[in-house]
């Protein structure tokens, strides 16, 4: 990984280079071979976008340029701007987590959404105090408050949804939102199927598909550093009556092959 993902991941390599120099990689004829080979092996699989792949979108929404770096795990925040072919929208994140490490909605703010983002975890207010301060962050429990309250000053159409709780109370928190009142136009749904979890997404795919989303594009991989196999663990949806009928078309990919999301968007050469 790259710029603010660096020092997360504690790289042994103590001068890897940082995002900014990876756009200029050329220049990095002084660095230590070892340094270079390890590089090469991670950017073969890590999702992050810089800007040199512009030209290689399959979907060069409104306002791509502005973007110089991508933030969530494995694209969703690209998979929102390409949908709504990178206009402003709301937010409505059930599993906020960090406020910008792999978080989904980091990008989407900055290019001017709004929205509200829920996680139960003390330990990643403060970093959202910090980082986000202009956020709408609750911490609160989603299997307990009361979504109609929460929700009540949000447009009827939510641009996105993020559903990213653990196995046992993601379709639970899915569930309790008020329906009645709200839909979504793009909507990312963590199965994490690869963990044994295939009850949970056959009963997400029943439950959206009744309320009248499609399912996009299914079984989206997420890398895991520790084996360097990528693994199925997210579903994507869309709302049909809101989305360009020709962008879904362009990225309908549902079976059961594990789809990485670099090569969603990306033209491979």
């Amino acid at each position: 990984m790259f710029g603010i993902r660096e020092e997360n991941y504690k790289f042994d390599c103590d001068n890897f280079p940082t995002f900014e120099n990876f756009l200029n990689f050329q220049t990095w004829d002084h660095l230590d071979a070892a340094v270079v080979k390890e590089f090469y092996r991670r950017s073969s699989y890590d999702p992050i976008y810089h800007s040199s792949q512009v030209n290689q979108l399959k979907h060069q929404f409104c306002g791509i340029h502005q973007v110089k770096q991508n933030y969530s795990q494995s694209w969703q925040d690209f998979f929102v701007l390409t949908m709504l072919d990178g206009r402003k929208g709301t937010y409505l994140e059930l599993g906020a987590s960090n406020a910008q490490y792999m978080n989904n909605t980091f990008l989407l703010e900055q290019l001017g959404w709004q929205g509200l983002s829920i996680d139960f975890r003390e330990e990643v207010k403060p970093e959202w105090d910090t980082l986000r301060p202009s956020s709408n962050f609750k911490l609160c429990n989603a299997l307990e408050i009361n979504f109609e309250d929460l929700l009540y000053d949000m447009p009827s159409q939510i641009d996105y949804l993020q559903v990213d709780l653990d196995s046992t109370a993601s379709l639970q928190a899915l569930a309790r939102l008020p329906h009645h009142k709200h839909r979504f136009s793009t909507i990312t749904f963590e199965t994490d199927v690869f963990d044994n979890n295939q009850q949970l997404q056959l009963d997400s795919r029943n439950y959206l598909k009744n309320l009248g989303y499609e399912l996009l594009i299914s079984n989206i991989a997420v890398n895991n550093y520790a084996t360097s196999t990528w693994e199925p663990f997210e579903d994507w949806y869309v709302d049909p009556n809101v989305i360009d009928p020709e962008l879904i078309e362009k990225f309908r990919q549902v079976d059961d092959t594990v789809k990485l999301p670099h090569n969603i968007f990306v033209d491979q050469l």
